[in-house]
């Protein structure tokens, strides 16, 4: 609970990982020890904040969860399984399909995410206090251009101006369900799950992330990810 409020959590784990070359699930690739989804799972889980997890899976996955992950999470809070789509949004409709029906607010994390943190977790919800959907970003360090198909430059935004949204973003339940909705009926896709809100006219409110909760795409992010598990584990035997 979160002030009285049912809290939902929907992670996507769903994913082939693509564009990670030689893995067969990116998941299941191990950073400082523990898998992917486990460390994203055990952050998440350390928040102590949610009321039930719904956990959108392959089904080539799920033999393995059910060994090596379900017993965790259910030890700390009722966990549903379900299957995702050909596309991340048709996963999270999946999730949305068996919300409980206490749900009041509904968060939803990519699985390879793995170095979210309560901190984060706490500001999307408490934002949800004044809007109805809250996600968490970090300033673009980059100045980003926009190209057509050749490559030839039309645009350059003003920096100041941009942010990389990052997950776990959050919601009041009708809202999310709303959007996807809407979308579904109008057949649109979005690259995440804010992007579907902006659709029926929400205003969103991004709250600060962390240049750490970056998301496993690919190779690069595995070293990133063992460079982050160290600083971390600096950081610890420092407070001691």
């Amino acid at each position: 609970m979160f002030e009285g409020k049912f809290v939902s959590l929907i992670v996507t784990a769903a994913g082939s990982g693509s564009r990670m070359a030689g893995h067969e699930n990116k998941l299941w690739i191990s950073i400082g020890g523990k898998s992917v989804l486990e460390r994203t799972l055990d952050n998440l889980l350390f928040a102590d904040i949610f009321d039930e997890m719904i956990l959108v899976i392959s089904k080539s996955l799920l033999g393995k969860i059910q060994a090596n992950l379900l017993p965790r999470i259910q030890e700390r809070l009722p966990v549903k399984l379900v299957f995702g789509g050909k596309e991340r949004q048709d996963s999270i409709a999946n999730g949305l399909n068996v919300l409980s029906k206490e749900s009041d607010y509904v968060l939803t994390h990519d699985g390879a995410r793995p170095f979210v943190t309560k901190r984060i977790v706490m500001d999307v919800l408490s934002a949800l206090r004044t809007y109805s959907v809250a996600v968490p970003g970090v300033a673009c360090k980059d100045t980003i251009k926009v190209a057509w198909e050749n490559m030839e430059v039309v645009a350059t935004p003003r920096r100041e101006f941009l942010y990389q949204i990052q997950t776990p973003q959050a919601f009041h339940k009708q809202t999310l369900l709303k959007a996807y909705e809407k979308t579904k009926q109008e057949q649109l896709y979005g690259t995440d799950d804010a992007s579907l809100a902006e659709k029926i006219g929400e205003k969103i409110k991004i709250v600060p992330g962390s240049y750490n909760n970056i998301k496993i795409t690919t190779l690069e992010d595995i070293l990133l990810g063992e460079l982050i598990v160290k600083e971390e584990k600096g950081a610890n035997r420092k407070r001691f």
